[in-house]
């Protein structure tokens, strides 16, 4: 494995060219396992190291190092690193040398040995140059793009030549350090062995016992973008999704579910601990953002006390997410969760209380074998988490499983999408319609037509199918499983979608297509059958509800806080119990009847704009035109480039202030706010008493909240739609 000694007796033929291969793949392996693993102990991640180094400077390279406590476990997991590594290379490296021993035209074991590493050696970098500047370079087109297989081309072979120079260096290294290396790495591969041993020893997590045998499993299904009007249930005419039907008559319907915001991390954040965005930190979308410290329904199930006093402990429940979108483990929203799978990142199942599954994650052969794993399966996800369901089905689990066939690209399964798509179409959008192709309509680049249109639509159609089977794969297996009837079952969404009203598409706009999620609650025997609840009611509520119907002690609300404490002047325990209150309430007393619960107004907001409904009326507000006390009249009156605009395009949508009545017009296409600006409405109307009370809550809201306004940063896509509004560009882009 170091330099072996030229003999006129070592044989030419084809085992020669294996030996010389195991060699090559031996020392490139040990390489790669030095400088991956060795990344991977720093706590580097490429793909936003970039990002890092843009916002910390050569801080970037400390932001993410270990702590000493951690240091014995990342220096295991790389020992068992340099095991697979250079194994791998050794059986790679033998195939490589033997198929290729007639184009090996050295004639001695060393000299094919340094060809052989050169170009091994080569192709490792090529590769890992590819994978990780992918997100840097034509990020936002397909791999089949020619753009892109040149950049793919050109790197591999700069690996490659870099690989054969780096050969040739080698041979200046003292010959005591290349006799020495075969042994350093045969220790190194029979630790890291030893240890690996040590890693795959079955967790008892979630085990029966007497404080979890009379309590459910929990499987929270998140649907990303996924419209609350897309179903039979809702009415939706020829809309196939008979798993959801089946399950809304087994459970709970709450029609009149809002979402906290109308893009992913705030949603989810405000989803999983019952916080209003201003309160749980999360509240933009930005690379290597980690939110605070929050408690999620997940770190629920292993410290809150039972209605009993009996406390739950950790272990008491076994836990795995399984996301396929931008959700992931570093931004802190899974916390609490024991077992992760990231599809967009890239990380196949990782369970966070093993040290090497947790190394292995991030080291590129796992990576690439999982995002394989996804591309030759859209059923990847859902799989998962399936087999996973099984796994566990003797033991208390909860599982979150995040479906992803509604959000762009849409792009759904051939069998999921015919019952929608005209064959006849031709157009752009004949296979999918992705973000690019809503930039270029809203920027006013391409004039969508109705066929168009309508086929946008039904590829979304298609996509509330795929979702639609994919939750029955879930339930059919807790059915196979023989958990069903102790599994409560909640499916949601983070946000709604547009898909031409308004002139908008996608998500982050503050209509209620965007705002108006589906919610529904089954469990057999504990949750009412058939119930449909059209009263307002928030994803804040979810946390609470699941509290509720599994027995456990609420966490304190925000309205049981002392009234002397002000949330954005209190400092150390004090503003620790403002952050930790929640904002939901448990929605349990609505499903039995038992009361009416309280009256409450439905707050969101996405960086740019703040939303408050009642439930019939709505004020939408800019962030930046929010002032304490009442609301001014100057407010309704349009800014300077908004005269230009309503001139040009739509009145309505040039407001900063924007009220409407969802009781008779629950598209909101008349702008009340535009009547009382022209002095148009009539003098018995109600229309700014309306707004002058939810003007009113929106700054009691500001008061209240730990988070001021002026704190917040916008996400890349307010960004993107400041932008297009500067330029004037779009059908109205503003919110």
């Amino acid at each position: 494995m170091g330099d072996t000694p030229q003999s006129p007796a070592a044989s030419p033929g084809r085992l020669t060219s294996a030996r010389a291969g195991i060699n090559a793949g031996a020392l490139s392996g040990l390489v790669a396992a030095c400088v991956e693993g060795g990344l991977n102990v720093l706590g580097v991640d490429p793909s936003v190291f970039v990002y890092h180094l843009q916002k910390f400077g050569l801080g970037a390279i400390s932001h993410n190092l270990p702590g000493w406590n951690e240091l014995p476990a990342l220096l295991g997991a790389w020992a068992v690193t340099y095991l697979f590594y250079c194994g791998g290379g050794m059986l790679v490296g033998a195939l490589a040398g033997s198929l290729l021993h007639s184009r090996l035209r050295r004639p001695t074991l060393t000299g094919r040995y340094e060809l052989l590493l050169g170009w091994m050696g080569g192709c490792w970098l090529g590769i890992w140059l590819i994978w990780w500047s992918r997100q840097l370079v034509f990020s936002s087109l397909p791999f089949s793009d020619p753009r892109r297989l040149v950049l793919f081309a050109v790197l591999m072979v700069a690996g490659i030549l870099l690989g054969r120079r780096a050969v040739r260096l080698r041979r200046r290294t003292p010959r005591m350090v290349r006799m020495l290396i075969p042994f350093f790495m045969l220790a190194l591969m029979a630790g890291g062995g030893l240890l690996l041993g040590s890693y795959v020893a079955k967790s008892s997590r979630g085990r029966i016992n007497d404080r979890n045998r009379d309590m459910p499993n929990v499987l929270l299904v998140v649907v990303d973008a996924l419209r609350h009007d897309m179903f039979g249930f809702s009415g939706a005419p020829g809309m196939r999704t008979p798993r959801l039907d089946q399950l809304a008559g087994e459970g709970t319907v709450f029609r009149g579910a809002h979402a906290q915001a109308p893009f992913t991390w705030t949603s989810f954040g405000s989803l999983l601990t019952g916080k209003l965005p201003r309160r749980h930190g999360l509240v933009s979308m930005k690379p290597g953002l980690r939110w605070g410290q929050n408690r999620t329904l997940a770190r629920c199930l292993e410290e809150r006390p039972r209605k009993d006093g009996v406390a739950l402990q950790e272990g008491d429940f076994v836990r795995g997410a399984f996301m396929t979108g931008t959700v992931s483990h570093g931004s802190g929203l899974l916390d609490g969760f024991d077992v992760y799978l990231e599809a967009m990142v890239g990380h196949g199942q990782v369970d966070l209380h093993n040290p090497w599954s947790r190394f292995r994650s991030r080291l590129l052969p796992w990576l690439i074998g999982a995002k394989f794993s996804q591309h030759k399966a859209s059923t990847y996800v859902v799989d998962s988490a399936a087999r996973w369901i099984h796994e566990h089905r003797h033991q208390r689990f909860m599982a979150l499983v995040h479906l992803y066939s509604t959000h762009t690209d849409y792009n759904p399964d051939m069998d999921c999408r015919a019952p929608y798509v005209d064959p006849a179409y031709q157009g752009p959008f004949e296979q999918l319609f992705n973000a690019q192709h809503r930039v270029l309509i809203e920027k006013g680049s391409y004039q969508a037509t109705p066929a168009d249109k309508q086929q946008i639509a039904d590829l979304y159609r298609g996509g509330v199918t795929q979702a639609d089977r994919d939750i029955g794969v879930l339930l059919d297996q807790l059915a196979a499983s023989g958990v069903k009837r102790n599994t409560l079952v909640v499916v949601t969404s983070d946000h709604g979608e547009s898909l031409g009203e308004h002139g908008r598409w996608e998500h982050n706009w503050m209509y209620e297509d965007n705002l108006r999620i589906p919610l529904v609650f089954a469990w057999p025997g504990h949750v009412p059958k058939g119930l449909e609840i059209e009263r307002p009611v928030d994803s804040i509520d979810l946390l609470p509800t699941v509290l509720d119907l599994m027995g456990l002690e609420p966490l304190e609300h925000a309205s049981q806080l002392p009234g002397e404490l002000e949330p954005q002047t209190v400092q150390g325990e004090d503003l620790e119990r403002v952050q930790a209150a929640v904002d939901g309430i448990s929605l349990l007393p609505l499903m039995e009847g038992t009361g009416p619960g309280p009256e409450r107004l439905s707050f969101s907001e996405n960086g740019r704009y703040q939303s408050v409904n009642d439930g019939r009326w709505k004020l939408i507000v800019r962030q930046r035109r929010m002032v304490p006390g009442a609301l001014d009249s100057s407010l309704l009156e349009p800014q300077p480039w908004q005269a230009w605009w309503q001139a040009q395009h739509s009145p309505a949508d040039a407001l900063d202030v924007r009220l409407f009545d969802l009781g008779i017009d629950p598209a909101e296409k008349l702008n009340l706010a535009a009547l009382l600006r022209k002095g148009e409405a009539p003098p018995s109307n109600s229309f700014r008493a309306e707004a002058d009370r939810l003007w009113q809550a929106l700054v009691d809201l500001e008061e209240r909240m730990p988070i001021r306004r002026d704190m917040l940063q916008g996400s890349a896509r307010d960004g993107e739609n400041e932008l297009f509004e500067a330029l004037g560009y779009g059908g109205g882009i503003d919110g």
